[in-house]
């Protein structure tokens, strides 16, 4: 009896189990397939080739004057050496990028920069040079009115006090940064 009963309830577990049309079965085939998404599909990026673009149009930028989309190039370059090889040579473009943007007086493209180095300082747990550069960029922020950028200093400086074991200063800052963000909306 047992016996019976056990082979009817897996014969019925067994029947409820199989698709009900042969199209359900292929849907469901490819939705599950490699060919339905790009997510399971690893695209190879020649990483040389981009690093010799990034080169290039550093290149270009230099020899028409075009000082806006020579600092982006730098900081494209130090993005490209963060992902591909030690953070010091991330800096190290990024430094450059600085320095075009002082020399034409870019505040916005300046303060930008010097929040992506703080950031890279903090990756090599330089967080002295760290804070001194999200100073500068929250000076520049001020002189020229921008909220969020304010707010994304005050972001920067409370991970920094984190680290540096300073919670409660670190908290303060962070709350700084929600009240600006909550009364413009960011």
């Amino acid at each position: 009896m047992k016996r019976l009963l056990l082979t009817a309830v897996l014969a019925c577990v067994s029947w409820s189990s199989l698709p009900q049309t042969p199209s359900q079965a292929q849907e469901d085939t490819l939705k599950n397939s490699y060919l339905d998404s790009e997510k399971t599909i690893p695209k190879n990026i020649d990483t040389l080739s981009e690093y010799n673009n990034f080169k290039k149009n550093i290149q270009l930028s230099i020899n028409n004057k075009d000082f806006k989309t020579l600092g982006n190039a730098y900081i494209g370059l130090a993005n490209w050496h963060e992902n591909h090889t030690v953070l010091d040579s991330s800096i190290v473009y990024l430094q450059k990028a600085i320095a075009v943007y002082k020399e034409q007086q870019m505040s916005k493209y300046l303060a930008d920069t010097y929040l992506l180095l703080a950031t890279n300082y903090s990756g090599t747990a330089e967080y002295d040079k760290g804070s001194e550069t999200v100073y500068k960029a929250l000076a520049l922020y001020e002189e020229i009115g921008d909220q969020r950028g304010i707010a994304q200093c005050y972001t920067k400086i409370s991970d920094l006090l984190y680290y540096s074991d300073s919670y409660a200063e670190g908290a303060e800052y962070c709350k700084k940064a929600i009240a600006i963000q909550e009364k413009k909306r960011l």
